[in-house]
């Protein structure tokens, strides 16, 4: 089991994948969902944690989740 820190920063690059959803318990979370967030000028999530993404940004991986 990874920490809290890496577990966050994998399931936010697992979207980046290619893959098409995340499932979270009973939810799931579409890219389409996070650019949607980014778009939004009222949200914490910038296009950057979207849009051609730094994989090991801590800080985007705390911002999606």
């Amino acid at each position: 089991v990874q920490d809290p820190k890496h577990a966050k920063k994998t399931a936010r690059n697992q979207l980046h994948s290619g893959a098409r959803l995340l499932v979270l318990g009973n939810n799931v979370i579409l890219y389409r969902h996070l650019l949607t967030l980014a778009q939004s000028p009222d949200h914490a999530l910038y296009m950057r944690d979207v849009v051609n993404v730094d994989k090991q940004d801590d800080g985007a991986a705390y911002r999606v989740f």
